[in-house]
């Protein structure tokens, strides 16, 4: 509670991404870094099952510690965008965790399309395959080079 959603820092501290809050019955999508949450605010977090229960734990704590402000991103030009997985893509087969997009591109996988269904928050040891539609977060400049990446 009167926190910004850039000081709570979750996808730092626990790999969330928060992407919606509901507030007395109205959803807020994609809000920015800047807004507060209130008292009885609802929050959306994708990721991990794990890391969003050890988020909710620490959201539910009274009074959370600071979180130190140096060395935090800024979130104010990410985007949500699809980005296919080309299918002579070098990196068929490899695991999201080897890729070390976040570390290397600054970009999360959110989902990934694939056969008519969507996995949502994919693992680390989640592959690549031809023809998955992935769902990315980051800025569009880093997704671009992200998608080059993927082509060469």
């Amino acid at each position: 509670v009167k926190r910004s959603i850039r000081d709570l820092a979750l996808r730092e501290q626990f790999g969330c991404t928060l992407v919606g809050v509901e507030r007395q019955g109205i959803c807020l999508r994609n809000p920015a870094a800047d807004t507060e949450l209130f008292p009885n605010d609802r929050i959306l977090l994708l990721g991990q099952e794990q890391d969003i229960r050890r988020a909710e734990a620490w959201l539910n704590v009274t009074d959370p510690s600071p979180i130190p402000p140096e060395g935090r991103p800024d979130f104010r030009d990410m985007v949500l965008r699809p980005l296919a997985v080309p299918p002579a893509s070098r990196h068929l087969g490899k695991p999201l965790g080897d890729l070390e997009l976040a570390t290397r591109w600054g970009v999360q996988v959110v989902s990934i399309g694939r056969n008519h269904g969507t996995l949502v928050g994919p693992g680390r040891s989640e592959t690549l395959q031809a023809g998955d539609m992935l769902l990315v977060l980051g800025s569009l400049d880093r997704i671009e080079e992200l998608a080059f990446w993927l082509s060469t």
